[in-house]
């Protein structure tokens, strides 16, 4: 059976959240020697795994023990921008905030700079929530957007 994805519509539900263009959680990821390319640079994959470790992060962090663990997302679009060359032995500290959330998606950006503070890569996801087990989209479960809403202080 495959996976199907539907347009999100502008006539879906959905609540765009006010950030203030802040990021509150931030996730530290450090560059390893393996992350590079014959470039001598990190390539350019490495920023999707640097996004993923700070968003596992902050669905532990902010939406935590909520989780009801019967259903999770799916990435159903995303979108990275290189900024600057990302170099080993950097440290790269991802802020990761959501945006927006639908009936059924979540859409989070995400913030990559080096300890100094130099801007290095951005980008964002729409998540769309969905159960494995009957192989269906969902809406996103109240508790998740309590959790999100009172993390991002809104």
């Amino acid at each position: 059976m495959g996976l199907e994805i539907r347009s999100l519509g502008s006539h879906k539900k959905r609540v765009t959240l006010e950030t203030n263009g802040l990021f509150q959680f931030k996730h530290t990821s450090p560059v390893r020697f393996q992350d590079l390319d014959a470039g001598g640079h990190v390539h350019h994959s490495v920023a999707l795994c640097f996004f993923e470790e700070a968003r596992e992060a902050y669905w532990a962090s902010v939406v935590g023990s909520s989780w009801n663990g019967e259903a999770k997302y799916v990435i159903a679009e995303l979108d990275v921008k290189y900024h600057q060359k990302i170099l080993y032995p950097m440290t790269i500290v991802v802020g990761v905030r959501t945006s927006e959330i639908g009936r059924k998606h979540l859409v989070m950006e995400y913030e990559g700079k080096a300890e100094e503070g130099d801007l290095l890569i951005s980008g964002n996801t729409i998540l769309v929530m969905f159960d494995y087990k009957r192989e269906i989209s969902i809406r996103v479960p109240e508790d998740v957007k309590t959790s999100i809403t009172d993390w991002e202080n809104l």
